[in-house]
């Protein structure tokens, strides 16, 4: 079991007396400092203290592994018997029984386990030594699983590596390594399949190793192994952004685009060359424009990454509330063990689903799952927090939720008190704002230009400037009494650029 690891380490450095359960047993045991590890460790104490043959050993160890109660019973009382005729008491036999059972529903036999550890060791080394490529083939290897898919992604991030998005002139069909970086792969985008990724590398590769424009691309494509349909989804998932014009160009243009293509070729079929002579290999040389289409907001365009990707690449809905997550959330989705049984908690994070019902009373109910940057967990709303809050839910809007922690069967779920959206928590919980200035690293020029800035974005909340450099012993917080700012998204995105996201604290009201 993992909680004694820390034993067998200590016991293997000398710093904790190695202690075995029965002299008897020393022999046995000796090998891993008292502890049991393999199985084959359980069927020689079964042998020496119980009396079993070799046969009967691996009996009770196939019974103890099934965990099966009546089975357990029977051995139980096998075992005492047989300790007994060699002069162990009835209470060390069953203390011995007990460790038996609980090690051998985890040991492994000894040639395996000595197989699992060089994979381990293995592992352990390129992950090391090279996160980048290790993390590349954990990703390629839960692409087809969505939900995990996420999760190694975060682990990507996490460790520090940089996750660049998909595109079409730089990604494989797998997660690749670029410059110590991990280039997301086109076969983990859904409805795009490996035969489609295939036909668009092998046209890439035809082309020189990248297409110029959405139109050169589609025009290239074996039509009968990509359809409209694949073309559409690696726009919407920013797999086109190497190209001229934004995402919702890209997703208006595909039709034209697939005309353009069929013409193209159905010339270059008939022998037809272009009006400028052949140079093309023949098929119309008139290379359509891009069509109008308003921009998607941000929003927008992270929500259709989430929904093709299981993941935001670009950015992250809670990008720019980060500051007030920070200063309000008092746990992440990704990291709930230990937060005690109903106690109070506040998260920050999108509500992705929502789930509105009435009770058998008639009363309403809202199942809500809110996700932050490392993970999610389900929330609840009750009819009284309906009643004040219900008005304010809002699929894909980053809020804040505060209520009792429910983690009785494991996963974290919040009985909620009271929910937000995070406009009207930056707008009425926040008092004053501090931004971490390094004398070091900012120019006056930066001091001017926040100046600046929060002279454009004048309000109700104090404002104030903590000083850091390198020679003073410790910073020194000053409070810019005629600046009083609205925290307005503007404001906030022009102060991520001057000083960075990290540099910026929130004080909560009183």
């Amino acid at each position: 079991p993992m909680d004694l690891i820390p034993d067998y380490i200590a016991r293997k450095h000398g710093k904790e007396e190695v202690v075995y359960p029965h002299p008897m047993l020393e022999e046995i045991l000796a090998p891993t400092y008292g502890i049991p590890v393999y199985q084959e460790q359980v069927m020689q104490m079964a042998q020496v203290m119980g009396g079993y043959s070799l046969g009967g050993a691996d009996l009770l160890r196939r019974a103890m592994g099934k965990k099966k109660q009546s089975e357990m019973d029977k051995q139980r009382v096998i075992f005492v018997e047989g300790a007994s005729k060699k002069g162990v008491s009835e209470a060390k036999a069953n203390e011995v029984f007990d460790m038996m059972a609980k090690f051998a529903g985890y040991g492994f036999n000894k040639s395996h386990s000595a197989a699992y550890s060089v994979v381990a060791y293995q592992t352990a080394y390129l992950k090391a030594h090279y996160p980048a490529e290790f993390m590349a083939a954990v990703l390629t290897t839960e692409m087809a699983a969505s939900d995990k898919l996420a999760i190694a992604l975060e682990a990507t991030r996490q460790a520090g590596i940089s996750i660049l998005p998909p595109c079409v002139n730089r990604s494989d069909a797998y997660f690749s390594v670029e410059h110590g970086k991990v280039r997301f792969g086109l076969g983990a985008i859904k409805g795009v399949g490996l035969g489609a990724i295939e036909a668009l590398v092998a046209a890439r590769e035809k082309a020189g190793g990248a297409f110029e424009d959405l139109f050169e691309m589609v025009r290239d494509l074996d039509l009968r192994s990509v359809g409209k349909k694949t073309v559409e989804a690696l726009a919407m998932a920013g797999a086109l952004d190497t190209f001229e014009g934004h995402r919702a160009q890209m997703v208006a243009a595909v039709e034209i685009a697939w005309a353009y293509a069929q013409k193209h070729q159905a010339d270059k079929l008939a022998g037809q060359n272009s009006l400028f002579g052949a140079a093309d290999g023949g098929g119309s040389s008139f290379v359509p424009a891009l069509p109008h289409a308003e921009p998607w907001t941000k929003g927008e365009a992270l929500r259709h990454e989430r929904d093709l990707m299981g993941f935001y690449v670009s950015g992250h809905p809670l990008d720019d509330y980060a500051a007030e997550a920070s200063a309000f959330a008092s746990v992440s989705l990704g990291d709930t063990e230990g937060v005690p049984h109903e106690s109070d908690q506040t998260v920050c994070g999108i509500l992705t689903a929502m789930d509105r019902r009435t009770t058998k009373s008639g009363r309403p109910i809202a199942f809500l799952t809110v996700e932050d940057t490392t993970g999610a967990a389900e929330v609840v709303c009750f009819a009284q927090t309906l009643e004040r809050f219900g008005h304010l839910l809002e699929v894909d809007q980053p809020m804040l939720v505060r209520g009792k922690a429910e983690t009785s069967r494991g996963d974290l779920k919040l009985i909620a008190k009271e929910v937000l959206p995070m406009w009207r928590v930056r707008e009425q919980m926040v008092a004053a704002i501090t931004l971490k200035v390094d004398a070091d690293l900012h120019t006056e020029e930066t001091i001017r230009q926040l100046a600046a800035l929060c002279g454009e974005h004048k309000g109700t909340k104090k404002l104030y400037v903590e000083l850091t450099h390198p020679r003073m012993p410790q910073p020194v917080r000053l409070h810019a009494r005629t600046a009083v700012v609205d925290l307005t998204p503007d404001l906030m995105k022009g102060l991520s650029q001057l000083v960075g996201r990290e540099g910026i604290t929130l004080e909560a009201t009183s």
